[in-house]
């Protein structure tokens, strides 16, 4: 098992079974918080990165803090310290059938007015720069579905839009589709459905009908179309 969760395959499954994922899923995430929280060897790290188990799906957020960030200030390359966390995450999820959603978030410090390069492209950049680094280790790139930039408009810390907290990278390994079961036929609706179905519609006359029916209603002189409009006082109508 290289850093991994499941060390009998690494291939992707054709129909993974979301319930044995959801299990897969929880189990990844024990694994990543052990990996950070109690291996000596990301002891500087452990408290920036954040790993939940949410209604989206397993999120893994890498957080800067102070002194240590995952990128230099307005730029996306990546740190030798983000490139360690990376790197565990990828051997920690790519043996997961799970889409990627890979975001870059920033704080709200701008860019010098006038600059065409802004928090935007750059929020992109370092989710693009994440993603490179996790397909360069074991992660498929056919499974990462989606790579935003969030420039500072999702802040971890809205209280403090400048903190260094919001300056992250977010990967979510979404759950899997369930089908939803089939609900118990509702009496009601379905009567509804069989007055509505056996109802007769109106037969629609052919053409032919059609002709002989105008030409009757012209022989007699008229056509009835509804009642007429209400005349305003001292207004008579017309035939023109």
């Amino acid at each position: 098992m290289r850093g991994g969760i499941l060390s009998r395959s690494s291939k992707l499954s054709k129909e993974p079974n979301p319930v044995d994922n959801e299990e897969a899923l929880s189990s990844a995430a024990v694994m990543l918080r052990k990996t950070f929280q109690k291996n000596p060897e990301f002891d500087s790290v452990k408290d920036r990165v954040k790993v939940e188990v949410t209604e989206e799906g397993l999120r893994i957020q890498i957080l800067d803090k102070a002194e240590r960030v995952s990128f230099s200030t307005g730029r996306a390359e990546l740190t030798d310290e983000a490139r360690d966390i990376l790197t565990e995450i990828s051997k920690t999820i790519c043996s997961l059938p799970n889409p990627i959603f890979i975001g870059g978030h920033t704080d709200r410090r701008d860019f010098p007015p006038g600059s065409l390069y802004t928090n935007w492209e750059l929020s992109a950049d370092r989710a693009n720069a994440a993603r490179r680094h996790l397909e360069a280790g074991c992660v498929k790139p056919e499974q990462v579905r989606r790579v935003v930039g969030y420039a500072d408009t999702e802040l971890l810390v809205p209280e403090d839009p400048y903190a260094s907290a919001n300056r992250r990278i977010s990967i979510v390994l979404s759950r899997l589709t369930v089908n939803a079961p089939a609900r118990a036929a509702d009496p009601k609706l379905e009567a509804k459905k069989v007055n509505v179905l056996s109802a007769q519609p109106e037969p629609v006359p052919d053409s032919t009908e059609r002709r002989l029916s105008e030409t009757k209603l012209r022989a007699e002189g008229s056509v009835s179309v509804g009642a007429p409009d209400q005349l305003p006082a001292g207004v008579s109508r017309r035939r023109e």
